[in-house]
């Protein structure tokens, strides 16, 4: 439980820079980006998460708010702290991949919007990018599943 709940306080380490292609190709793949960053924009709590198997502590996923900003900035706040970072999504890949990062931190990661909701699943820090929406067993991911904050 400790190691999940470390896990998804470190979590708290995001970042996004758009990359693309010079030229033509760049425009329309920065349209492309935009869209999708739109609409990923704004708050969001867990809805449901897990890491190893495990799900967050209800305290904490009561507390936990991740704010994703323009130009590729994001916040999250967790119990007693607030973290600031970056993030980067390439939705070229399939999945769309993210990459995030905070205070030195690099975490390599998959991204969907599906019904309205944001399926995310991260590695640990240096960790290899997952490549399921999931966290079962062993795993070093997190994976969350994010609703929009309700105001």
């Amino acid at each position: 439980m400790t190691r999940l709940l470390l896990g998804l306080l470190a979590f708290g380490t995001m970042s996004l820079v758009l990359s693309g292609q010079p030229g033509q190709e760049d425009k329309k793949k920065d349209a492309k980006d935009k869209k999708f960053v739109e609409r990923i924009l704004g708050t969001w709590v867990i809805e449901s998460g897990e890491m190893a198997g495990m799900e967050p502590p209800e305290a904490f996923a009561k507390v936990f708010k991740l704010k994703f900003e323009k130009e590729g900035k994001f916040t999250v706040d967790v119990p007693d702290q607030q973290i600031e970072g970056e993030y980067k999504i390439n939705e070229n890949a399939k999945p769309t991949e993210i990459d995030i990062s905070h205070d030195g931190e690099e975490r390599k990661g998959i991204i969907k919007v599906e019904d309205g909701k944001v399926h995310l699943c991260v590695s640990e820090p240096g960790g290899a990018r997952p490549d399921k929406f999931e966290s079962k067993g062993d795993s070093q991911a997190i994976f969350l599943v994010l609703k929009r904050e309700k105001k």
